[in-house]
């Protein structure tokens, strides 16, 4: 029940500020605002699931990068999903956090608290398995 009450708030405050602000800047400038960060939104979850997807062609994922970058890489793509929906809120909001993502805590080579590299994986990524005997 919280939630949903939170929910109606918050698509009060979207409707508010599309009514004080359109009327403010007028109604092209707001079509036009909605546009750009729809094509900007759209744009930033194509490019965020291109990048993930030529690294993990390309042989650099492994389990520990994917437990590195996948705070990153959820909060550009919710950025991006926030950015599609038209509005001034959900438009700051995901600008707040893909300025978060590109700067916070697990950023671009930081690995998060509690995630250091396994000892039994090497600096390449790569663990080649097998069986062997030995023969005195």
């Amino acid at each position: 029940m919280p939630l949903l009450i939170l929910l109606l708030l918050f698509f009060a405050l979207e409707l508010g500020l599309f009514i004080e602000l359109g009327s403010r800047i007028g109604v092209i400038a707001t079509l036009f605002e909605i546009v750009v960060s729809a094509i900007i939104g759209v744009q930033l979850i194509r490019l965020t699931g291109f990048k993930v997807l030529q690294e993990m062609q390309s042989g650099m994922v492994n389990q520990w990068w994917l437990q590195v970058r996948q705070q990153t890489i959820a909060r550009r793509m919710f950025a991006g999903l926030l950015m599609v929906a038209p509005g001034f809120a959900t438009d700051t909001l995901g600008l707040v956090l893909l300025i978060w993502s590109w700067l916070g805590p697990s950023g671009p080579g930081t690995p998060p608290p509690g995630s250091e590299r396994p000892t039994d994986v090497p600096p390449s990524g790569r663990v080649i398995e097998g069986d062997y005997e030995r023969n005195d």
